[in-house]
């Protein structure tokens, strides 16, 4: 079978689109967006509210060079496409069952037979939809087929640079602001939203963006780096070992001490309330950890390639 190649191309994009210089086309149609290097200050201050330990004390990082990180999350499509080529059976299908969002009890409860084809309520997922219940181990897997259909190296974002992208310059608890959003930026939990009698127990104060459960990527405006869901709609998974906040490289290269067994997710997801949506929040799950709150984008060092494949 032949092996696709492709190379990144400037596509056709509107003039009237402000990051459209800032966007190349990718393979299996990821728009990455070009990040440009720059300092900020990682983790959050000590009076943050909502802050916990986990998250400091801050350090300056150095991003040094401009890589290139997808524009949207990997979606149920781009996932399909992976494993219809390859045949990967993942993680979360190797389990057998997941936790889905059950509308009648308001709450998470677990259910056989649901994996990453399937939406927040276990219901057939639409292919523009973020891919979720995706482990850290599933991510590498597809990150390592994609690299090989291409003529260049993919893989997932540091914890570093996840964060700088998603502060996109800003220092506030959210890339928004300090408080709930005055529009709609994000998909997130609001006081606004219900679904029959089901509502948020703790949300947004007076926000909707009329989505209970993930939005199809890119629903929403991006963040000042032109990235869209980086604040929203699923958490992802990022490159690097578990560990503190000072024992990052400050060159925002992936943390190689800590704990390796578990693996890092950031950015804020569809059901998380406030706290921790804020732009420092970071958690951590086992390699083969996979939850209906969780999937990932991809990224790319703009110096690297590798050789173009053939049969």
């Amino acid at each position: 079978m032949a092996i696709l190649a492709a190379c990144f191309a400037m596509p056709s994009w509107s003039q009237t689109d402000p990051f459209a210089e800032r966007v190349v086309e990718g393979d299996l149609g990821i728009q990455m967006v070009v990040v440009d290097g720059g300092d900020f200050l990682m983790g959050s201050p000590d009076g943050e509210p909502g802050r916990s330990d986990r998250e400091g004390p801050q350090q300056t990082v150095s991003i040094a060079a401009a890589f290139a990180l997808s524009r949207t999350e990997i979606s149920v499509g781009q996932f399909r496409r992976f494993v219809e080529a390859t045949g990967y059976v993942s993680d979360i299908e190797r389990a057998g069952r997941s936790e889905v969002f059950d509308m009648n009890a308001g709450r998470m409860t677990e259910k056989s037979g649901v994996n990453w084809r399937h939406d927040f309520r276990g219901r057939e997922a639409d292919d523009e939809l973020p891919v979720i219940r995706i482990s850290w181990n599933d991510a590498q897997v597809f990150i390592e087929w994609l690299s090989s259909i291409s003529n260049r190296r993919y893989r997932l974002p540091s914890e570093a640079e996840f964060e700088y992208a998603l502060r996109a310059g800003t220092a506030t608890r959210y890339w928004w602001g300090n408080a709930s959003p005055d529009r709609t930026v994000e998909n997130l939990p609001g006081d606004r939203e219900r679904v029959g009698t089901v509502r948020w127990p703790v949300g947004f104060r007076g926000y909707s963006d009329r989505h209970f459960g993930p939005s199809p990527v890119a629903s929403f405006e991006p963040n000042p780096f032109g990235l869209f869901d980086m604040g929203g709609n699923a958490a992802e998974w990022v490159d690097g070992c578990y560990s503190a906040i000072s024992d990052i490289p400050p060159d925002g290269s992936p943390s190689p001490g800590g704990d390796c067994s578990m693996r890092v997710f950031r950015g804020a997801a569809w059901a998380y309330p406030p706290p921790l949506a804020r732009s420092a929040y970071r958690n951590a799950g086992g390699v083969n950890y996979a939850s209906p709150l969780i999937g990932f984008r991809v990224a790319s060092d703009l110096t690297e390639a590798t050789a173009q494949r053939e049969e």
